[in-house]
């Protein structure tokens, strides 16, 4: 599997992370989540960011994502089930969250 490399800047096709004043929420495209979880980790241990966008997870359901990739003090949001290649989003756990699904009739009204 190709190494995914987790540093993201303004100018990075891989990520891009957002700074505020309560932290910062980080996007990716982690293309495999399970085959890169180890180095996955070590970027939220080392950048701590209050929220991760991951796509292409992979993983297409927010129960195998608690399961199999679990990174302590955070906990996978998301939908019950992602369609195509799995959008999920991982929170620190002292940050609330909720998920609400917009169908597609809802999104031009």
């Amino acid at each position: 599997a190709a190494t995914q490399n987790y540093s993201s800047s303004d100018n990075d096709d891989e990520g891009e992370t957002v700074e505020g004043s309560r932290g910062h929420i980080a996007t990716m495209n982690v293309n495999g989540i399970l085959t890169s979880i180890s180095e996955f980790n070590k970027y939220v241990m080392e950048n701590k960011p209050r929220m991760v966008i991951c796509t292409e997870t992979l993983i297409k359901d927010i129960k195998t994502m608690n399961k199999k990739c679990k990174i302590r003090g955070y906990r996978w949001v998301g939908p019950k089930s992602s369609p195509g290649r799995g959008v999920q989003v991982l929170v620190d756990n002292e940050m609330a969250a909720e998920v609400t699904n917009i169908s597609k009739s809802e999104e031009h009204e």
